[in-house]
């Protein structure tokens, strides 16, 4: 996928580029998702429950996380190599274990903060080396790194909520 949302990043000429919105790519990739679940659905292949207003609200800010770290990311396809969104993208896992420090009192152990420091510094040393430097690039990476973490650490407290629900308030 990744390859893919570069590959259509650049692949329309920059002067027809700025005549599509970069984001249209992600709604329809969010589209096709939702169609061939309801297909799938119809083939009987897959279940899940009809939509629930109550269920909606509970997960919508996950959904709206969700859909922002698409789309930062595939902004960020437009201005960075591959290679830079994939050392980038490791700075995610800082974030996340600062907010399981925080939020959950979680302390990491020491080789944990070793490999962080390290893949930090090395983000940081393919930055400044980084031939196709871009400001824009990095920062819609950085927004996409910290919506990353926000949703894991999101998905983490909506998932132990909705299991401590009843089941009742969960089936459809």
């Amino acid at each position: 996928m990744v390859l893919i949302n570069k590959f259509i990043a650049l692949s329309v000429a920059p002067e027809y580029r700025q005549d599509i919105p970069n984001l249209a790519v992600v709604w329809i990739q969010c589209l096709v998702a939702v169609v061939a679940l309801e297909i799938l659905r119809n083939m009987s292949m897959i279940e899940y429950s009809q939509l629930q207003w109550s269920i909606v609200k509970q997960w919508l800010p996950v959904n709206v996380i969700f859909i922002l770290m698409l789309a930062t990311g595939f902004l960020s396809f437009v201005y960075l190599s591959v290679p830079m969104i994939n050392i980038m993208k490791n700075l995610t896992n800082v974030i996340t274990i600062f907010g399981d420090w925080s939020l959950y009192g979680e302390s990491p152990t020491w080789f944990t903060i070793f490999t962080i420091v390290l893949m930090t510094v090395g983000a940081v040393m393919a930055g400044a080396n980084d031939l196709q430097f871009s400001w824009i690039g990095y920062t819609w990476m950085i927004v996409n790194c910290v919506l990353t973490a926000v949703y894991t650490l999101y998905m983490r407290i909506r998932r132990s909520c909705s299991l401590s629900s009843s089941p009742s308030s969960l089936s459809g």
